[in-house]
Order: structure tokens, then C-alpha cells, then sequence
């Protein structure tokens, strides 16, 4: 946004641009979610990645943290898991990665358990999902 600035010397408006309006909350907070998500994957593969750990990524504390997530939503394990679920499907997009090795590059002890998140939030199980990946 402008807005006219009058010179005493002469009555030719210039323009000056004014501070950009700030975002709104809610896309201040997508921001962070986003921003933390992308910080987070690179330690995806810890399977003990733990909120202290998120809070300290995101240069905040533990409790603004779970307050932020608390404004989406969300919480810190949620978060966690789809930060764990986008990196699992970017690997399973490629056939020469078992999917045992997957859920421990993910994150999971086993495959068992990494099967039964992966299922809760894709509805299929990674193998259906890569089937269905392949065919498409």
C-alpha cells in the first residue's frame, strides 16, 4: 500500500511505500508449522525425537512450543508423525527401499508399528500405498 506524501516545495505527490501489513495469525502460524516440520526432518531418524529437542530446532520453549501447536490444532506427536509419514512416502516412491528399512530410517523400532501410523493416516498400508503409487 501507498500513500501521497505532499513536498512544501512543490505539489507533485511522491509516493512512499508504507510497512507491509503483517500476516495474519493463522498464516504466521501455517508458517511455523511449516518451517518446523522442514527443521524436523532432517532429524527424522532419530526414533526419539523428542519435543525438548523440537523446542530447542525451533529456538523456542517447550511450552510456547506446545502452544503454538495448541493454536492449530495439533499436537507435538501429531506433528511428529506426519513429519515422519511425508518422509516415508518420499522413500517409498523408490522400489529399491524395503520397507522394513524405511520405518527405521523413519523413525520406528519396527515395522509393525510403523505400518499400523503409516495405515492411521494414509488409510492403506505403505505397501498398498506404494502399489498404488507405481500404478498411477
Amino acid at each position: 500500500m501507498t500513500k501521497a506524501i505532499w513536498r512544501d516545495d512543490d505539489t507533485t505527490p511522491t509516493t512512499e511505500k508504507m510497512p507491509a501489513v503483517p500476516r495474519t495469525l493463522s498464516q504466521r502460524s501455517l508458517d511455523f508449522r511449516e518451517s518446523l516440520m522442514l527443521a524436523l526432518s532432517s532429524y527424522v531418524r532419530e526414533s526419539h525425537l523428542d519435543v525438548s529437542l523440537a523446542a530447542e530446532i525451533a529456538g523456542t520453549s517447550v511450552w510456547t512450543l506446545q502452544r503454538r501447536l495448541g493454536t492449530l490444532g495439533m499436537s507435538y506427536s501429531h506433528l511428529l508423525q506426519q513429519v515422519r509419514f511425508d518422509a516415508a512416502t518420499e522413500m517409498l516412491a523408490d522400489p529399491g527401499h524395503r520397507v522394513v528399512d524405511i520405518a527405521r530410517a523413519v523413525g520406528y523400532d519396527d515395522q509393525a508399528h510403523f505400518t499400523r501410523a503409516f495405515k492411521r493416516i494414509a488409510g492403506i498400508s505403505p505397501t498398498e500405498y506404494r502399489k498404488s503409487r507405481h500404478n498411477a
